[in-house]
């Protein structure tokens, strides 16, 4: 949303959770507190990396944006504005995080909400 791109290189070696999200989303906007509570108290080998779907946007960036800032969701966001990454990752409904391990291979999928129980256990399970 900074108007920069992005490669998962960035977080080489890290646990990467790509949550995929629409402002619309009841569910997307019910994890939000988990979401902020596990980067507040997280640990530095699991970075979340959230994914607007802009195909499913009315109000269009601006308006994912302005969703963003009022809601403090301050890790990273980055904008599908095609559907590239909800291709890719075949992403069917909102939220859906999938988890890299630190290889960049998809190691869990969930479909759903996070809870911050789900989110402090992703390093015990796929950190090595």
């Amino acid at each position: 949303m900074e108007g920069r791109k992005h490669a998962l290189s960035d977080w080489k070696g890290k646990i990467v959770v790509i949550n995929f999200w629409a402002t619309g989303s009841v569910p997307s906007q019910a994890e939000l507190p988990e979401l902020k509570a596990f980067t507040k108290k997280g640990t530095s080998r699991v970075v979340i990396v959230g994914v607007n779907l802009l195909t499913m946007e009315k109000d269009g960036e601006s308006g994912v944006v302005k969703f963003a800032a009022k809601n403090r969701m301050t890790w990273a966001q980055l904008l599908d504005p095609e559907g590239t990454l909800q291709k890719a990752f075949a992403i069917t409904s909102v939220p859906t995080s999938v988890v890299l391990n630190a290889a960049g291979r998809v190691v869990d999928r969930r479909v759903g909400t996070v809870d911050l129980f789900w989110l402090q256990t992703l390093e015990v399970r796929y950190g090595q």
